[in-house]
């Protein structure tokens, strides 16, 4: 019979990257909600890494006739920061915004300083279609997870 010795140095290491999480993040991301696949999209390019953004609406939901689920209604209460649209393509998240998601930090993609609107058809919120206006809210992306979670901040630029 063979006996097997392991260094204590050995068990120290291997104690220290479980304690560590070797190869995750730095600290634990924070709980983000994107309202719709568009904006999932960029917010998790942002957070790749990281971790994940919560879809709210499914791909093939509507925006415009969604009704909130009560897991949605929990990812909302859980959230540290929600991006949407606005009241313009998300009317039913308006109000579920202020009662539910108390804590967390809402970002308002439509009212971003250097959205364009006048390059979409009149009164279209469909503001990501524009590239001009994807660069300027995967901006605010990273500034606002930045802010919130300056752990991580240098993953969320890189």
């Amino acid at each position: 019979m063979h006996k097997i010795y392991i260094s204590p140095a050995l068990i120290s290491v291997l104690a220290l990257a479980v304690i560590l999480g070797l190869g995750a993040p730095a600290w634990a991301a924070p709980k983000v909600v994107a309202s719709i696949l568009p904006v999932h999209s960029l917010v998790a390019g942002v957070m790749q890494g990281v971790g994940e953004p919560r879809l709210l609406l499914p791909g093939t939901a509507s925006p415009h006739a969604y009704a909130m689920r009560p897991s949605d209604a929990r990812a909302l209460q859980k959230a540290d920061l929600v991006f949407w649209i606005g009241p313009g393509l998300e009317k039913f998240l308006a109000k579920p915004l202020l009662a539910l998601a108390g804590r967390a930090r809402i970002a308002q993609l439509s009212d971003l300083p250097g959205i364009r609107h006048g390059e979409l058809a009149e009164n279209d919120m469909h503001l990501w279609l524009d590239p001009y206006n994807a660069e300027v809210i995967a901006r605010q992306v990273i500034k606002s997870l930045g802010e919130l979670d300056r752990a991580n901040a240098a993953a969320y630029s890189a």
